[in-house]
């Protein structure tokens, strides 16, 4: 899909399949454009209420190969099945502000 492009420009786009959850939608982007090869992506979001930890996810989780977030994802989000939102919100709202650490499962 991405055939050879460097860079990436996306957004909040089919974020109503994912329950609105925009930081979910985020990851998958960065994951799938990264394993793509992108180097650069632009993310335009319309309202930083919806996006707010998007840029403090990115200083937090971008030191982690494409595997590596894959794997925090699934240890993330493994305790909350059914899908709880609620829950996996505030963990990303932990991972943000710095109270959970990427890859440990727990308390930065």
């Amino acid at each position: 899909a991405f055939d050879g492009a460097t860079e990436l420009a996306t957004g909040h786009w089919g974020c109503g399949a994912y329950g609105n959850h925009h930081d979910l939608m985020f990851l998958k982007q960065w994951l799938a454009a990264s394993e793509a090869g992108v180097k650069k992506i632009y993310y335009h979001d319309y309202d930083r209420n919806q996006s707010h930890h998007v840029f403090p996810l990115i200083r937090k989780l971008r030191h982690l190969t494409v595997g590596e977030l894959w794997g925090f994802l699934l240890e993330l989000s493994r305790p909350l099945v059914p899908c709880d939102m609620k829950a996996f919100s505030a963990r990303i709202a932990d991972i943000s502000t710095g109270k959970l650490k990427p890859g440990t499962g727990g308390a930065a």
